[in-house]
């Protein structure tokens, strides 16, 4: 260790003072007599510790410094800066006592270092111990070194820009099914788990109003399961929010709640400056409307200067936000759009979006506050249980594997009989035993196919099943009844695979993917069932809730009230139309729903047919504006199956929803698993077993052989001669 000179700079000097250093096991600390500079030389690529690395820290932060001698054996001492509350938003993550692998205020020397040591702490312990109170009292946070504004979690995504925290995937979804956005200012505080028991490192939000925490953070929408092996990122992105909501706190305006009028169904809140009011915020609950909370007023005095206008404004909003979140409300509005330059700026600055109003054309800065989870159990209560039929189909799937099982075996016995394995071979193997092979291939893997759906059918899911364990919020199908024979044959020779299952298959990636049906009779979507007379309000239910709603293009009045009602409760984005190849059944569905929608669907192009059901979808841009997709593949890849058509075609057209593609590509694993297990089967078990027989007939026929040689045939008389 070099030390430097400890007296300081002579007084009268001008200079800065001599920088004194000590060196410890995996971390140095160096003191100018201003700043105190923590270096990290053997973090780890994600350890909060480099991101930390030579990060200035000004004694106004700390409080004072502990100093640990060595003890006796280990001969190793400690000496920790405690920093001052509320002065880093790092230290107030990590907590009190984090563990020592990650605490940035840690230096673990030897005991050889013991006199540089206490030297570096009664320097620190002077200097701190020489700030003025006023200094020391003062909130001055360190800033975070570049946090991240976008972190991937498990199975979500969360970003922040400084105001709005944006939660998407998982169960962080609003409770229309789009993404989550929670304003800054509402949030109470953050929390950091640095070690769950189970699933590692959590992030929690504290919202005003917020029931008891899940008792699985993954069905928790105020939670954030992170990936542990991000260990910077994580604690960079919790201490950004921290950091921001210290900012937040420290607005000068002064807010005073009128209580009065303050209760579920008004609020009212005054916001001063100075000592003088400022401005004045007015809020309500609708008639009729209990989950909502309006803002009928929100005025700021024109004698505000104008750099103060926004923070006024600001404030106000934070107040109705927070209110309304206390009173449980679903959805905050604003009453009507005053048109004042920069009041949609501050609605869109704390993450309102545009809805429909009652009037026809007319939109109103909206937020929903409540998460999809909060409201599922108003899904489960219009969906009904279905039950597979378990037992005939267990049964047809085992005779199915029996059968299988036996023709794999009745065919590698006759290929032994015939000796197939002798005669020209290719690439070491036999002509005859490759062309039972494909014998073998093409009659024995429809029968193992069948028994796997049979298995499938058997363990199927019905919706209300799906949504308690899915915490994302439902894909609805919408189709018509009298398509479904149609929907439900196979897509093409040789596959099993249907429509609705292939449709299925690419939708469940976003979400549960579910409709409504008496019972469970084909793969695809998890049916619930609903009572005739009951089916209006479950469809209007769902919509309210879905994420996303796929339609087929179909005939039926029951069809185009779904079309109506779903341009009515969801977003343009949020609808899919499926075109099957029957151009007769779209342009019917295409004049009926001019109708319905406030532009006439495009027309099906003639390049579009093809042998595969869907050919086309329909997205909406705003204001219901359609645009065809055509579901089509180059000419080389037109062999893939309808599913793989729809994932490299219809999904990225969907890449605002949070897709799992881990779902899609499940199947094409397990395919792959199949056939490997298969050609196995084929060559490490069928091959020996057909030249062990052929060995068998050739031996059989060598002792046939010399058995004639050695026992002479006798030799009959002819019947026409005599003795």
């Amino acid at each position: 260790m070099s030390s430097h000179d400890l007296a300081g700079p002579p007084e009268g000097a001008r200079g800065p003072a001599a920088t004194v250093r000590l060196e410890g096991r995996q971390a140095t600390v160096e003191f100018d007599g201003r700043h105190c500079v923590i270096r990290y030389p053997f973090s780890g690529r994600w350890s909060v510790l480099r991101a930390l690395n030579g990060r200035p820290i000004p004694l106004s932060a700390l409080a004072r410094v502990i100093l640990t001698p060595p003890a006796e054996r280990s001969g190793w001492g400690f000496l920790r800066l405690v920093p001052r509350p509320g002065a880093d938003a790092v230290s107030e993550v990590l907590g009190a006592q984090p563990p020592d692998s990650v605490d940035p205020y840690l230096i673990r020397f030897h005991r050889r270092e013991l006199a540089q040591a206490r030297r570096v702490h009664g320097l620190l312990t002077e200097a701190i111990g020489r700030l003025s109170p006023p200094s020391v009292g003062g909130r001055l946070p360190l800033s975070v070194p570049s946090p991240p504004r976008r972190l991937r979690a498990v199975h979500s995504t969360v970003e922040f820009d400084g105001r709005v925290i944006r939660l998407t995937g998982g169960a962080h979804h609003g409770a229309d099914g789009s993404a989550r956005v929670v304003p800054l200012c509402a949030l109470d505080g953050v929390s950091y788990i640095h070690r769950h028991p189970e699933l590692g490192p959590l992030l929690r939000l504290h919202l005003p109003g917020a029931g008891p925490s899940f008792a699985d953070p993954l069905h928790d929408p105020d939670t954030l399961v992170l990936n542990a092996l991000r260990e910077a990122e994580n604690v960079l992105f919790a201490a950004s929010l921290l950091e921001a909501l210290s900012v937040s706190a420290s607005s000068p305006v002064m807010l005073r709640m009128d209580h009065a009028g303050q209760g579920q169904d008004e609020f009212t809140a005054h916001a001063e400056l100075d000592g003088q009011r400022v401005g004045t915020v007015l809020a309500r609950t609708p008639a009729g409307a209990p989950h909502i909370r309006e803002i009928a007023q929100l005025h700021v005095a024109p004698s505000t200067g104008i750099s103060r206008v926004r923070g006024v404004e600001d404030a106000l909003l934070k107040a109705v936000l927070r209110w309304a979140y206390g009173s449980g409300a679903e959805y905050l509005t604003v009453a009507r759009d005053d048109g004042r330059p920069g009041r949609g700026d501050l609605y869109r600055r704390h993450g309102f979006g545009r809805t429909v109003s009652r009037a026809p054309g007319e939109s109103v800065p909206c937020l929903a506050l409540r998460p999809y989870a909060a409201h599922r159990a108003d899904v489960l209560s219009v969906l009904g249980d279905v039950s597979p039929r378990r037992g005939r189909r267990k049964t047809a799937g085992c005779g199915t594997w029996a059968l299988g099982f036996f023709v794999f075996f009745a065919l590698v016995l006759i290929g032994g009989a015939y000796q197939l394995t002798e005669g020209p071979r290719v690439a070491g193997l036999p002509v005859g035993f490759l062309a039972m092979a494909l014998l073998i291939t093409v009659l024995v893997w429809p029968l193992v196919r069948a028994a796997l759906r049979a298995r499938e059918l058997t363990q199927a899911t019905d919706a209300p099943g799906v949504i308690r364990e899915d915490p994302r919020p439902p894909v609805l199908y919408l189709r018509s009844f009298r398509d479904d024979e149609t929907a439900r044959k196979p897509t093409r020779i040789g596959s099993f695979a249907t429509e609705e299952e292939s449709v299925a298959t690419a939708m469940t990636g976003i979400g549960p993917f579910i409709g409504l049906d008496q019972e469970i009779q084909v793969l695809g979507a998890a049916k619930a069932k609903v009572a005739d007379e009951d089916w209006r309000d479950a469809v209007t239910t769902l919509l309210s809730r879905c994420q996303l709603a796929v339609m087929r293009c179909g005939a039926g009045d029951s069809l185009y009230w779904e079309l109506e009602q779903s341009v009515l409760l969801l977003r343009p984005e949020q609808l899919v139309i499926l075109i099957p190849r029957d151009r007769k059944l779209y342009e019917g569905f295409r004049q009926r729903a001019a109708g319905i929608l406030p532009h006439a669907l495009p027309p099906l192009p003639a390049a579009t047919s093809g042998r595969r059901p869907l050919v086309a979808a329909i997205r909406f841009s705003d204001g219901w504006l359609p645009r065809l997709i055509p579901l089509r593949l180059p000419f080389l890849l037109r062999f893939f199956s309808l599913e793989s058509c729809l994932a490299f075609r219809l999904l990225p057209e969907l890449r605002e929803f949070h897709y799992r593609r881990s779902v899609f590509w499940q199947r094409r694993v397990l395919f792959f698993l199949f056939v490997t297990a298969g050609v196995y089967l084929l060559l490490g078990r069928g091959l020996p077993l057909m030249e062990a027989l052929t060995n068998m007939m050739d031996a059989g026929d060598d002792v046939r052989r010399e058995w004639d040689k050695i026992t002479p045939v006798p030799t009959l008389p002819n019947v026409g001669e005599g003795p």
